[in-house]
C-alpha cells in the first residue's frame, strides 16, 4: 500500500487523465509542487515504476482494449488513448505484445 500523499494523488491524476495528450509527468508535478525529479523518486521507490512508463502503461493497456472492442483506425485509438504519436503507440504496442496494433486487432 502507498501511503506517501504526493504518490497517492500523483496516482489518482494519472489514472483519471491519461487519455489527455497534454498530461505529463511535469504536469502532474506542478500540481503537487514538487520537480518532476522528486515526483519521480518518490514514485518509483514504493511502486517500482517511474510514473512516465506508468502513464505509457494505462494508455497502451486502454489502446489495447479499444483495438479489440472498436473499429477506430489505429491513429484515432492513439489519440483517444492519450498519445499525441501514432508511430509511438504502435511502438508501445510492439513492445508489449509483440504484435502490430493491426496484427493485435485480428482475431
Amino acid at each position: 500500500m502507498v501511503t506517501d500523499p504526493v504518490v497517492r494523488a500523483c496516482g489518482r491524476v494519472l489514472s483519471d487523465e491519461f487519455a489527455n495528450a497534454d498530461l505529463g509527468i511535469e504536469t502532474v508535478a506542478r500540481r503537487r509542487r514538487v520537480g518532476p525529479p522528486v515526483l519521480a523518486r518518490r514514485f518509483r521507490h514504493p511502486l517500482g515504476i517511474a510514473p512516465r512508463r506508468y502513464l505509457a502503461g494505462l494508455r497502451v493497456q486502454r489502446g489495447l482494449r479499444l483495438l479489440k472492442e472498436t473499429d477506430h483506425t489505429v491513429s484515432e485509438i492513439a489519440y483517444l488513448s492519450g498519445f499525441s504519436s501514432p508511430n509511438y503507440f504502435s511502438h508501445l504496442v510492439r513492445a508489449a505484445t509483440g504484435l502490430s496494433p493491426r496484427e493485435y486487432r485480428q482475431p
